[in-house]
């Protein structure tokens, strides 16, 4: 029961139902009302994945592409699939699903930079001087300098949710 009201709410992965879980049976043992038994954990969660209730690439997919709308990079997407339990393999299907549908680093980056407002989205007075903090804006989230150089010193920003036309063939060496 514990498991479907988590999954109700959440969506999570394998790893991240199984932490949940081992959790809440370590809170109740330590208040004396244990119900669920730690080795019960394991069946309980094949169960849910064949009912289909828990799909780690399904989540890999959902969550990589909530991730790069937000602007992360394909490094820092993987890191954080990583940290929410998701296999390599699912990783990989949804970084691979990402490029089949046009989305680059080039244009996660240029999505972070304007929901950021920084390199060509900062007003002109003030580029100068935070270019490095830019920089280190897009490093920070796993972006290589190449195309962090190419965001944050590009002369104006385009309104198209992409980069600017000028800078496609910064995506073309980097892939």
């Amino acid at each position: 029961m514990l498991a479907l009201g988590y999954l109700a709410r959440y969506a999570a992965s394998r790893a991240t139902v199984a932490r949940y879980l081992h959790r809440r049976v370590e809170n109740a043992e330590a208040s004396g009302r244990a119900q669920v038994v730690p080795e019960e954990i394991g069946p309980l969660l094949d169960d849910l994945e064949r009912l289909g209730l828990i799909d780690d690439d399904a989540f890999a997919r959902t969550k990589g592409g909530s991730l790069s709308r937000r602007g992360y990079s394909a490094r820092g997407l993987a890191a954080r699939l990583k940290e929410a339990g998701v296999d390599e393999a699912p990783v990989q299907g949804a970084l691979e699903a990402l490029e089949d549908e046009g989305d680059s680093d080039l244009k996660r980056a240029w999505r972070y930079a304007k929901r950021r407002r920084i390199g060509p989205y900062r007003p002109s007075s003030e580029r100068v001087e935070r270019r490095m903090r830019d920089l280190a804006a897009l490093a920070r989230r796993g972006f290589d300098l190449q195309i962090a150089k190419a965001v944050i010193d590009a002369v104006e920003a385009d309104d198209s949710p992409g980069p600017p036309a000028a800078l496609t063939e910064v995506e073309d060496r980097s892939s």
